[in-house]
Order: structure tokens, then C-alpha cells, then sequence
């Protein structure tokens, strides 16, 4: 059959192998020209008819290798984690001695000792059961039972910890000390997981998974399973004080409205008779401290913001701190209530100037006091509340009628945060000498306007004073030795941020009278600077520095090597690394 009795349409399974080949015959495609079928019965195209050529169809190339797709980086994952788990079941499986009644007896963990809970998570030194050793599959990563959370000895250890070295740093949300870690997990599951959350503060990774894992808890306690309790609010409270680090600006603004809004659904605010009673028992007090928490760290993020607007009603306030400080039911509500006093006054200070700011009120010669007027009134006010502040409390130093115990210790700690907010408070006053609008014979304002202007010589008097109250902001900040343990709550690097900007400022600013050289000389910023990314290394590496040990351990594990580990521990640590995973492809 000739070529153009092969192009015919014979049958419709030569028509698709047709379609599917070349279509010009091979003397056409040598020639490169166009094939034109030709006349019917001829066998032969157009071209070869005309040239009396021979007409015969190409031979079809062969098909293309098609190319076998990459694995992604999400497939060798899980092929990784698959392996992993079939190495920790195959480890875990020793061989098993007759028992009686066919059990298998589970040797009991080593409970690991306190100290080592500071520095390193012991080994657990166990043999795994039947049904611990079954591979990791989806449904164990969605599981709470099988979650990262910290099972007993572990978790009575971080709660003693917790208690010891943590708590008083945050003393709004506050831990009986007769309460163990069960009854703690079994009254307030959200305020316990809070705590082991911050207990592991040495531990990055682990922290993060268990401070996202609390995060997904308690979005779903207050929209899809809705729990209105004490305990969703102390649990969002100490993860919003602690965890502060690891939320962008608008989930921290979100987690904040949603206590305030948490506190209104409790009825905080409308049992104001409950204040005026003569007896208050536990439980309200415990929501009084809950209420005044709320007020600290709206105020802590939103005051140095200058956000005034975002600010809460201090009337209710006023009545827990006076019971709180009558009542006086732990240590830690005196450091409470002096702490919501510091952040009432610097609330008061940035309220007052932002009203006397031109976009929220217009000055004139009858509505508004000078303004260093305004300036001094604050600032005696700042020297009426330290001289009112009990002696312990008065400075950073530790006080020498203070017995050296814990107690005194966390005292000590603890005002470092309340001698700062003082500080921040000075700077938010004298901050005002940093605008290059308040010279008067700058602004070219008439005379009615001149209450929200400074002197030249009353502008460097602030500017001079912001520059004092900003040393003594760092260093109080850096009076301890970061190695040891915290001694703010990581919602503090607001007030930091603050005063380093202010800093920046202070020696970048130019002015007539403003020698830069000596205030950089007498600030010493840059020994600030340089203090800071030290401690930042070293607890970066310090955080980081337990996990590489456990990784070697579980690699040492995992091979066959070392003791051996159950297998719901190997499982946490898949969960661990397959949620990070999913984060990052969020």
C-alpha cells in the first residue's frame, strides 16, 4: 500500500495512530514543504504527484522518556519519620520472658532529679509495651491524649519549678502552693498547660510546640467549643505574658481584646458589690487577681504604643487592689498591687499627653495648663509613689531586714519589673523634649497656642531627664547576670523596645545646646547594645543547648546504641517535627 493509501482513514484505529504520527510524507519533511493531499485514488500527495516522486509515510519517532517527578521535601519527611518510627518499634521490642496470665510487666520509669530539670531532661530508662510500640500515625498527632505534655515525675518537677523561680514574675495568675500538678491539671487543664508551657523555657523547640499546641486549645475553648471559666483566662494570660515571643502583633492584639472581652463574659466588672463584702473567699480573689492581670497587660503593650484609646476602665480596679492588699492571701498580691499602681500612673502620663496632642485636643490659652506645668505635677506624683513604696521595694538592691530566703529572694526579682515600669514612666514624661515642634520660636505660633510648648531651656531640662530615666532603665535591666534564671516576663521587651528607640533618639537628636558627644559618653549606649546581643546569644544557644543533647541521645536510640526510651516518647518527638513542618508550609 502506498503512502497515501496508508493516510487514508481505513479504520478508526488507524485514523488516531495516524493523528497521533507525523503527517507530511518523509519526501515532503526532507524537502520542508507543505504536504497537500493529492487526488483521490492516486496514492500519492499533491507535491509527489506533480514531481512524479515517491510518496511513503515518516517513520514515528519514539516516544519521549517522560521524566519521573522529584520527591518534595514533605514526601522525604515523612519517609524520614516512617524510618524513624520502624527503628524505635523494632528497638523498643525486646524479647519477651514468659509471664504469668500472658501481662507484660513494665519496668517504672527513673524519676529524673530536680537540678537536671534546669540544665537537661534525665534519660527515661523504660521498656515499652505492645501498645506503645505500634508505628506513629495520624491520629496519634491529632490526639490530646498523645500530645507533647509532660507526663508525671516530669510534670510535678516543672511545676516545683514553676512555683520556685517563675511564678512570682507574674503573680496575677497564681498557683497554690498546697496544689500538686494532678489536681492542678484536673481543676484548670488550660492554666496547667500554661505552666508546663513556661516551665520549659530552656527548651526552644519544646516550648514553641506546646506554646502553639495551648494556643490551638484555647481557640477552640472560646469559638468552636466554647468554655467560658477562670481558668481559659489564666491560661491565655500566662501564655500571652510568656509566649509573647513567638506572636505576630496582630494575634497579640486579638489574644488581649479576647481577655478583656473574656473578663466582661465573667462579669468581672459587674460584681463591684462583691468588693464591699467583709469576707472574700479564695475563689474571688483569685478572679480579682485574674481582672487586675488583664489591666497589666493591656497597659504593659498599649501604654508605650501610644495607644490610649485601647486602654481599660480603672474603677473596678481600684476595689481588688485594696482587697487584694488587705487580704494579703499570698506574698506575691503585695508586689500585685503596687505593680497595677505603677501602670495606673504611666496610663495617667500617657493619657494626659496624647488628649494635649494636636490631633485629639486643639490647645488654647483657656483649656489646657502649660504644659511644663503638666510636667512637674507628674512628676511629683513619681516621687510621692517611691516614697510611699515599702522599704524592700524601693529600689533594686536587696534589703537588709529581708531574711535570705525564697521568699526574699523573689521579692528582690520581682521589683526589678516594678522599678523598671517606674522608669518607663519618667521616660514616657520627658519624652515630650524630643519633638523639634516644641520650641516656640520654632513653631511661629501665636501666643494662644503656647500652653503645648516648651522653653528652649525647658526642653533641654527634659531631654536631659529622659536621658537619666533611660540609664537607669538599662540599668536596671541588666543589674543581674542573664545565666541566671528570668527575671522579667517576656511581655517586658515592650518596655524595652521603648526605651532602646528612645535611646536611638537621644543620641541622633539635634538641637541648639544638645552636645551629642556627651550624652553618648554619659549614656553609653552602645555598652547597652553590645550587653544585649551577648545575652540574646547565649540564650539562644543555652535554649537550643538541650535539645541537640536529646537529639543525640534519640539518634544513639534510635540505632540501637544507649539505653532505650519508650516509644511515646519517640512519638513525641515525630509529632514534634511533622507540626513544625506543617506550620512552615502554613
Amino acid at each position: 500500500m502506498d503512502a497515501a493509501g496508508a493516510r487514508s482513514p481505513s479504520s478508526s484505529s488507524t485514523t488516531q495512530q495516524q493523528q497521533k504520527g507525523p503527517r507530511a510524507c518523509a519526501t515532503c519533511a526532507r524537502a520542508k514543504s507543505r504536504c497537500i493531499p493529492g487526488p483521490v485514488g492516486g496514492g500519492k500527495c499533491e507535491r509527489c504527484h506533480r514531481l512524479d516522486k515517491t510518496c511513503s509515510s515518516q517513520t514515528p519517532a519514539p516516544p519521549r522518556k517522560r521524566k519521573e517527578p522529584k520527591p518534595t521535601r514533605v514526601a522525604e519527611l515523612e519517609k524520614r519519620l516512617e524510618d524513624l518510627s520502624a527503628r524505635i518499634e523494632s528497638v523498643q521490642r525486646p524479647p519477651l520472658p514468659p509471664q504469668q496470665n500472658g501481662q507484660v510487666q513494665a519496668q517504672a520509669p527513673t524519676p529524673p532529679e530536680y537540678a537536671e530539670l534546669h540544665h537537661d531532661y534525665s534519660p527515661v530508662q523504660s521498656t515499652a509495651s505492645p501498645e506503645d510500640s505500634r508505628p506513629t500515625t495520624n491520629a496519634d498527632i491529632d490526639d490530646d491524649d498523645l500530645s507533647l505534655w509532660p507526663e508525671e515525675p516530669e510534670a510535678s518537677h516543672l511545676l516545683a519549678e514553676y512555683k520556685a523561680h517563675l511564678g512570682h514574675l507574674f503573680p496575677f495568675a497564681a498557683v497554690p502552693p498546697h496544689m500538686s500538678s494532678a489536681q492542678l491539671r484536673r481543676q484548670k487543664p488550660l492554666f496547667w498547660k500554661a505552666v508546663m508551657m513556661e516551665a520549659c523555657h530552656l527548651d526552644g523547640p519544646r516550648q514553641i510546640a506546646l506554646g502553639n499546641e495551648l494556643l490551638r486549645d484555647i481557640a477552640d475553648a472560646t469559638i468552636t467549643k466554647p468554655d467560658k471559666s477562670l481558668d481559659l483566662l489564666q491560661g491565655l494570660q500566662i501564655l500571652i505574658s510568656w509566649f509573647h515571643y513567638n506572636l505576630n502583633s496582630f494575634q497579640m492584639t486579638n489574644l488581649l481584646f479576647l481577655a478583656r472581652s473574656i473578663c466582661s463574659c465573667l462579669g468581672f466588672t459587674e460584681s463591684q458589690s462583691a468588693t464591699k463584702q467583709k469576707e472574700h473567699s479564695s475563689a474571688c480573689l483569685e478572679e480579682m487577681r485574674a481582672f487586675a492581670g488583664t489591666y497589666y497587660l493591656v497597659t504593659v503593650t498599649f501604654t508605650t504604643n501610644k495607644k490610649p484609646d485601647a486602654l481599660m476602665n480603672t474603677s473596678y480596679l481600684e476595689a481588688c487592689c485594696f482587697v487584694l492588699e488587705s487580704k494579703m492571701e499570698y506574698p506575691t498580691d503585695e508586689i500585685l498591687v503596687w505593680l497595677v499602681r505603677a501602670q495606673q500612673l504611666t496610663q495617667q502620663i500617657s493619657w494626659t499627653l496624647a488628649l494635649r496632642s494636636y490631633s485629639l485636643q486643639p490647645a488654647t490659652s483657656h483649656g489646657n495648663p502649660p504644659l511644663m506645668i503638666v510636667v512637674s505635677k507628674f512628676r511629683e506624683q513619681l516621687k510621692t509613689f517611691r516614697q510611699t513604696l515599702p522599704p524592700h521595694l524601693r529600689d533594686n538592691r536587696t534589703c537588709s531586714s529581708l531574711s535570705p530566703s525564697d521568699l526574699a529572694i523573689q521579692t528582690n526579682i520581682n521589683k526589678a519589673s516594678l522599678v523598671g515600669h517606674l522608669h518607663v514612666a519618667e521616660i514616657l514624661l520627658y519624652e515630650i523634649g524630643l519633638s523639634p515642634h516644641q520650641r516656640q520660636e520654632h513653631e511661629g505660633r501665636s501666643s494662644a497656642n503656647n500652653n503645648n510648648t516648651l522653653s528652649h531651656t525647658d526642653q533641654l531640662e527634659c531631654l536631659w531627664a529622659c536621658m537619666h530615666a533611660t540609664k537607669a532603665f538599662f540599668t536596671n535591666r541588666f543589674t543581674h547576670d542573664v545565666r541566671g534564671y528570668p527575671r522579667f516576663i517576656c511581655m517586658s521587651s515592650f518596655d524595652f523596645i521603648y526605651a532602646f528607640l528612645i535611646a536611638l533618639r537621644l543620641v541622633t537628636f539635634r538641637c541648639d545646646g544638645w552636645d551629642l558627644g556627651l550624652v553618648r559618653k554619659e549614656l553609653a549606649f552602645e555598652q547597652y547594645v553590645d550587653r544585649q546581643v551577648s545575652d540574646l546569644k547565649y540564650l539562644a544557644k543555652r535554649r537550643s543547648r538541650r535539645t541537640r543533647r536529646r537529639r543525640r541521645r534519640g539518634r544513639r536510640e534510635s540505632t540501637g546504641e544507649g539505653g532505650t526510651v519508650s516509644a511515646s516518647e519517640g512519638r513525641k518527638g515525630v509529632i514534634m517535627v511533622m507540626r513544625g513542618e506543617r506550620k512552615r508550609r502554613r
